[in-house]
C-alpha cells in the first residue's frame, strides 16, 4: 500500500523468501529502504494483533513523553492501516490525534476519510464519533470552527457521553471563547457538568484548560492561573510532557506576562525546550511566540520572526497572525517602522483571503495607526498638510489652490514626503494612510 504523498510503501518484510511470516513496515519508495522507527518497532514473528497493540502502547508513550516524533508517526500510520484497526476505536483515536499532534494534518485527515468510507458493519459507532471529532479538530486548527460547532450540536442532541464527550466539550469550549461567545462556553460547561469537572477522568486536564480559558476571558486571570497550574500537574501525574496535547506552560506566561516576568519566562522557556524536542513547527512557532513575550526587543523580534515562519509552514493562520501583529508591535518600539508595516500589510491580506475577520480588523487598525503615527512625526507641517490633501484624491493643482503654492512646489513637498516615508507614490501613500 502507498503513501504516495510521502513516498513511503506498507511492505512486507521477510517473506517466504526468507523462510519468516514477514511483518509490515513502512519503506520509502524512492530510496528502498525503511524508514527510521525505533527498536520497539521490530516485531518479528508477534500475533498481528499484539504487534498492534504493542505499536499503540509505544506511539502513546512517545506522544505523551513528546520524544521521537518521526517513530511516533510511523507507528500510528502501521496501526491506522492494519485492517482489525477499526474493531477498536480507541487504538484508531490515539493513533489519529498522534499524527494531528505532529503536524502532519493531511495524513490525519486522509485516514479520517479512508476510515469514514468503511461499511457500517466494520466500523461502529463509537468509531464513527472518533473520526467525526478528530476531522473537527483538524479543522479548528486550520482556523475553521464549523465542523467542530456542528460536532458541539450533535453532542446536544445525542448526549455524547465518556471520553470522547468529554474531549469535544473541552475543545467546543475553547472554540467558543475565540470566537467571542464567552456566555455559550460558560453554558457548555455547567451544562455538561452539573456536580463539577470529573477529577477521575483522563482528560480531566483538558477539562481543566477549557475552564481556565473561560476564566482568562472573562477578566479572571488569577483563577485561569490556578486552572492551568492544575491542569500541568495534572498532566505530569499522567507522564503527559508534550507541549502539542496541551500547552499549558505557554498559557500561564501569557496570563502572567510582565508582572511576573521570572515565572513567565521559566515557564515559557521550558515549553520551548519541550516543543524543540518534539519537533513540530505548529507546537515550535506557537511556543517562540509566547517566549517572545517575555524577552526585550533585541531577542523577541528573531523568536518571533522564526515564530511566523514555523506556523505558516504549519498552516497554522490565525496563530502565524498573531505572531505577525506581535512582531509588528515590537518593530514599532525599535523604530523600524517600514518593517512593521510591511509585515501588517502582508498580514492584512492574508487574513483578508482567508476570512480571517478577527485578525483583519485588529491588523487593519494597527495599520492605520502606524501610518498616522509614522506621517505625522516623520513629515514636516507643510508636507503633511499636502500629503493629507493629495490622499483625497486631489490632483496637484488642486492642492495648490487650496494651499496657495505654485503646482511645483507641490510637486516638491510630495517627492520629499516619498523619501522621508520610504514609499515610491500616491498608490501606497493611500493605502498606508488609510
Amino acid at each position: 500500500m502507498i503513501d504516495r504523498g510521502r513516498g513511503v510503501v506498507h511492505r512486507r518484510v521477510g517473506g517466504p523468501a526468507a523462510g519468516t511470516t514477514g511483518s509490515t513496515a513502512l519503506v520509502n519508495v524512492r530510496t528502498s529502504r525503511p524508514v527510521p522507527v525505533d527498536r520497539h518497532t521490530r516485531t518479528g514473528n508477534e500475533p498481528v494483533q499484539d504487534r498492534v497493540q504493542r505499536l499503540d502502547a509505544r506511539a502513546w508513550q512517545l506522544l505523551c513523553a513528546g520524544d521521537n516524533r518521526e517513530a511516533a508517526v510511523c507507528h500510528s500510520v502501521c496501526i491506522l492501516v492494519d485492517e482489525r484497526t477499526p474493531e477498536f476505536p480507541g487504538m484508531a483515536w490515539r493513533a489519529l490525534l498522534t499524527l494531528v499532534c505532529a503536524g502532519d494534518l493531511i495524513r490525519a485527515d486522509e485516514h479520517c476519510h479512508r476510515l469514514s468510507l468503511l461499511p457500517a458493519g466494520r466500523q461502529s459507532p463509537a468509531g464513527r464519533d472518533v473520526v467525526t471529532l478528530v476531522k473537527a479538530r483538524i479543522s479548528q486548527l486550520q482556523g475553521d470552527n464549523g465542523p467542530l460547532t456542528d460536532a458541539l450540536a450533535e453532542l446536544c442532541l445525542r448526549d455524547i457521553g465518556g471520553p470522547l464527550g468529554q474531549v469535544l466539550t473541552a475543545w467546543g469550549v475553547e472554540a467558543l471563547v475565540d470566537a467571542g461567545e464567552l456566555d455559550a462556553a460558560q453554558a457548555l460547561l455547567a451544562d455538561r457538568f452539573v456536580s463539577g469537572l470529573p477529577t477521575s477522568t483522563p482528560y480531566y486536564p483538558l477539562l481543566l484548560a477549557a475552564r481556565a480559558a473561560v476564566h482568562a476571558a472573562t477578566d479572571a486571570p488569577a483563577k485561569a492561573v490556578v486552572d492551568y497550574l492544575d491542569c500541568g500537574r495534572a498532566l505530569t501525574a499522567r507522564g503527559i510532557m508534550n507541549p502539542a496535547i496541551l500547552p499549558w506552560r505557554s498559557r500561564v506566561a501569557t496570563i502572567l506576562g510582565p508582572d511576573r516576568r521570572e515565572m513567565a519566562t521559566r515557564l515559557a522557556r521550558d515549553e520551548l525546550s519541550l516543543a524543540r524536542q518534539w519537533g513540530a513547527a505548529r507546537t515550535i512557532g506557537q511556543s517562540l511566540q509566547v517566549y517572545a513575550l517575555t524577552q526585550e526587543d533585541e531577542r523577541a523580534i528573531p523568536a518571533l520572526s522564526e515564530s511566523v515562519d514555523l506556523l505558516d509552514l504549519a498552516g497554522a493562520r490565525d496563530e502565524m497572525l498573531q505572531a505577525s501583529y506581535r512582531l509588528a508591535g515590537r518593530q514599532i518600539s525599535t523604530g523600524d517602522w517600514l518593517a512593521a508595516q510591511q509585515r501588517l500589510t502582508v498580514a492584512a491580506d492574508i487574513a483578508r483571503t482567508g476570512g480571517a475577520g478577527r485578525w483583519l480588523t485588529a491588523i487593519e487598525a494597527a495599520l492605520t495607526k502606524l501610518s498616522k503615527e509614522r506621517t505625522s512625526s516623520q513629515l514636516t507641517r507643510q508636507q503633511w498638510r499636502v500629503t493629507s490633501l493629495a490622499r483625497t484624491g486631489a490632483t496637484n493643482a488642486s492642492i495648490a489652490g487650496q494651499l496657495g503654492l505654485s503646482v511645483r512646489a507641490v510637486e516638491f513637498h510630495l517627492s520629499a514626503a516619498y523619501r522621508r516615508l520610504g514609499i515610491s507614490g500616491r498608490g501606497e501613500l493611500c493605502r498606508m494612510v488609510g
